[in-house]
């Protein structure tokens, strides 16, 4: 019996508000006399309690009284905050439990088991927050009120049981008149909660809607917090993907926006790379006969299709939209359009911009490649002011107009390069910079456009800014001065079409290195950019 109340004390008694405060004379102790004491004053209590009406007892988990004596009775923190420095765990448990029954050394003390503390908080709500199933059973049969509210927060008991997943007693506060449609002073009700718990738990969301049905309480799917975010949104945000299935099957709404203007397919592609979600969005509504809004723009203007692009890795997401019907024209409120998202991520330089442009091809579907945005400028431009030495090819391959080309100002060059911190580039993105950079000028040149002094000098200053060269304009002092650099760049080949390749080769024998250093003078003067002033 001691071994079992070492393991499960806990909070000692709960009774109801008609229930006056009792005296409860302390003793000093060792902890095993105490655990002797503890449970003959229980056996005392219950026996008490039972003779009493609406009143309980409660035998729950030791971590609860901890929690209950920490939030709600002050004396416990005072004792504890002074103590718990020289004091084991054995200690503190001990102190707990005197507090609990006692106070301070050699006196009586009044506890009030019905103690709500200055939130609002109550035993009943930690009753429910840690899973004491007999407990809240037995003060929802004495007719404890369910949906008893913090005063603070307004949050309910039925909050504190789905955050922990206390499944039972979800269930007991349900079917004794809780309801999941209140909502707290930030608007989340209980859907919310659980489309936002920690956990894809789709089998809660079933037993809110099931329950709720039965007790002719049928919840709102698509009611909005204070942010205008339904619990799909909430779902959707924090990845759930079980969760947003249940959602969507029981009816959630995708077009519904949020007060930024984002709807469901918004928030999954701007958020993950996650093409089921996407495709589950578009089965369900169509299911339902609701049809996804593909082309539905934000506050911002964004278009689903904006967000998605600007990740290298939400290709298949891309393809997906595309082959759905997202127009690649569509453009927001900066005038820019998808192919514009895509130039301005430096990340993006791979087979992005050949996908996008190809998958709309196959569509018949015409992008307007020389489009503007509101600052006039073009795709090209931005994909030269951030060093995409392969998106610049691929724009002029399929008819990106350089007759009129004006080489990118400062105001918006290498912007998605220059490190928004105070940390600096690392060396292996400052030399792929640099040889990006290089690339796009000699394709430029080939393709017709001839750097101009000022164009040459946008470079060298944004160069300078990386603190990449200290004297780019003295011949005599080339990047081989750099002997890092020197040794990295030895393997970086610019090509006629402007593409960049890195070789592997790190054949170093003492035979060769009076060749290489020749070669790599060759290689370093190649490199520098005076050669086109």
């Amino acid at each position: 019996m001691e071994k079992k109340l070492l393991r499960l004390l806990g909070v000692s008694m709960l009774m109801s508000q008609r229930f006056a405060p009792f005296e409860i004379t302390k003793k000093r102790l060792n902890f095993k006399r105490l655990c002797d004491s503890a449970v003959q004053i229980y056996e005392e209590l219950y026996r008490d309690i039972l003779r009493r009406s609406k009143q309980i007892f409660i035998n729950g988990k030791v971590r609860a009284l901890f929690v209950l004596l920490a939030r709600s009775e002050p004396n416990y923190r005072q004792a504890v905050r002074k103590r718990s420095k020289r004091k084991k765990k054995r200690s503190i448990q001990r102190d707990a439990i005197e507090t609990t029954f006692g106070g301070s050394k050699n006196q009586s003390t009044r506890y009030d088991a019905n103690y709500t503390n200055e939130d609002g908080l109550t035993h009943f709500h930690l009753a429910c927050e840690y899973g004491c199933d007999d407990a809240v059973r037995k003060f929802l049969e004495l007719g404890q009120d369910p949906n008893v509210l913090l005063t603070k927060t307004g949050d309910s008991p039925l909050r504190f049981a789905i955050e922990k997943r206390n499944k039972v007693v979800v269930e007991l506060l349900l079917r004794h008149g809780a309801i999941p449609s209140l909502a707290n002073k930030d608007g989340l009700n209980a859907l919310h909660i659980v489309s936002k718990s920690g956990y894809d738990d789709s089998g809660l969301v079933r037993m809110l809607f099931d329950i709720s049905e039965e007790m002719n309480r049928p919840l709102a799917v698509d009611a909005t917090d204070k942010s205008g975010n339904t619990s799909l949104h909430l779902a959707l945000a924090a990845g759930y993907a079980e969760v947003s299935k249940e959602l969507l099957r029981r009816g959630a709404n995708p077009n519904s926006a949020n007060e930024d203007g984002l709807n469901a397919l918004h928030i999954v592609c701007k958020k993950f790379n996650n093409v089921d979600i996407v495709r589950s969005l578009f089965d369900f509504s169509h299911e339902k006969y609701r049809p996804v809004e593909i082309n539905a723009q934000d506050k911002l203007g964004n278009a689903p299709l904006h967000y998605v692009v600007g990740f290298v890795l939400q290709r298949k997401v891309m393809e997906f939209l595309l082959i759905k019907g997202a127009d690649p024209n569509l453009a927001n409120e900066e005038g820019s359009t998808p192919l514009h998202s895509i130039c301005k991520v430096y990340w993006n330089d791979d087979d992005l911009t050949k996908i996008f442009l190809e998958v709309n091809k196959e569509l018949d579907q015409t992008v307007q490649i020389d489009a503007l945005d509101k600052e006039g400028r073009t795709p090209l431009q931005l994909a030269v002011a951030n060093f995409l030495p392969h998106t610049v090819n691929v724009l002029l391959d399929r008819g990106a107009n350089l007759s009129g080309f004006v080489f990118p100002s400062e105001s918006y060059f290498a912007e998605s390069i220059i490190p928004k911190t105070q940390y600096p580039l690392s060396t292996s993105i400052t030399i792929k910079v640099a040889a990006g950079a290089l690339a796009i000028a000699e394709s430029l040149e080939k393709r017709g456009y001839q750097l101009g002094r000022s164009d040459i000098m946008t470079i060298m200053n944004f160069f300078d800014k990386l603190k990449m060269i200290k004297n780019l304009v003295d011949t005599d002092k080339s990047w081989c001065d750099d002997e890092e650099f020197a040794k990295k760049a030895k393997d970086i080949m610019i090509n006629s079409s402007g593409s960049q390749r890195f070789d592997d080769d790190n054949d170093d024998d003492d035979e060769d290195d009076e060749d290489c250093s020749r070669q790599r003078k060759e290689e370093m003067k190649s490199l520098s950019l005076i050669k086109y002033i």
